[in-house]
């Protein structure tokens, strides 16, 4: 019983690093959107101008702060579909290619 729990207890843990990982590159990400073409970080990343303001303005220690909630900062807007084809276009089942691959489907969806 102690191991199944040892278990699920590492497996929480690597999940929720995942999670505050996936906040981490979120904000690193729009901030650099947003210096580059604030517009286009608005339609891409599906923020709002007050948001945009408020991400442009954090520091790296706010970055790393926020990161550390155990909850997604942001959405996914892709459909199911389209997730499935992002993550099955990847050379090989390198785990780092399909994220770049989903990553870049991501930048590359049509604003709505």
């Amino acid at each position: 019983m102690l191991d199944k729990i040892s278990h699920w207890r590492k497996q929480l843990k690597s999940l929720l690093e995942e999670v505050q990982e996936l906040n981490m590159t979120f904000l690193m990400l729009a901030q650099r959107l947003i210096a580059d073409d604030r517009f286009a970080a608005i339609a891409k990343m599906n923020i709002t101008d007050e948001q945009c303001n408020v991400i442009e303005k954090l520091s790296a220690s706010d970055i790393i702060a926020l990161s550390k909630r155990n909850q997604f900062l942001f959405s996914f807007e892709l459909s199911g579909d389209e997730v499935e084809r992002s993550l099955s276009t990847g050379r090989g089942s390198n785990s780092m290619t399909k994220a770049a691959h989903l990553s870049i489907a991501l930048l590359n969806k049509e604003a709505v």
